[in-house]
């Protein structure tokens, strides 16, 4: 029987090297169980785009984004067309077209904070945003324990996604 082969781009952090220089962190066992169970993991894997609105409207559309380039230039930082590629994006149109039903899990970021054409959202916010991170780090607040409220918003909001996905797992379609 043909073997599943499943891709895992870890964008450079695929090479266990990088993370054992910077962070003094061993994933060798970690990649070494992936390969053994059908993944092929890239040695040294990049990104196309090096800004995660970039990647992702990118990877969820399957393109690469020239075409917006043109059309919007390449100095533009109106994220409003990348908002919508990823709201709208192909990968989840092609899924719902051939019967899938798609669930997203939002996430803090203002890329993935939701997915409109998800057919179900978990899309609970918590914490800042990061507009109003920002704005609040520049204040005389900004010493006040905002790392730790936003640090326990932010483990609420991965804990609750990881309950949300294993419930997911179990839906029909």
């Amino acid at each position: 029987a043909e073997r599943d082969i499943y891709y895992l781009v870890l964008d450079g952090f695929g090479r266990a090297d990088i993370l054992r220089s910077y962070y003094d962190l061993d994933i060798t066992a970690f990649l070494d169980f992936l390969t053994a169970n059908g993944f092929q993991v890239p040695p040294a894997a990049r990104s196309n785009y090096s800004q995660t609105f970039l990647s992702l409207a990118s990877t969820l559309n399957l393109t690469y984004l020239d075409d917006l380039a043109s059309v919007t230039g390449e100095t533009t930082r109106d994220r409003r067309p990348l908002d919508h590629m990823i709201d709208q994006n192909a990968l989840m149109k092609a899924a719902k077209a051939t019967g899938y039903r798609v669930f997203a899990v939002g996430s803090d970021y203002a890329a993935t904070r939701t997915i409109d054409i998800a057919d179900v959202c978990i899309c609970e916010h918590r914490g800042l945003a990061e507009l109003e991170h920002e704005a609040l780090i520049s204040t005389p607040l900004a010493p006040f324990a905002l790392a730790r409220w936003t640090y326990d918003a932010h483990r609420t909001k991965v804990l609750e996604t990881l309950d949300a996905v294993e419930g997911l797992a179990l839906a029909p379609g």
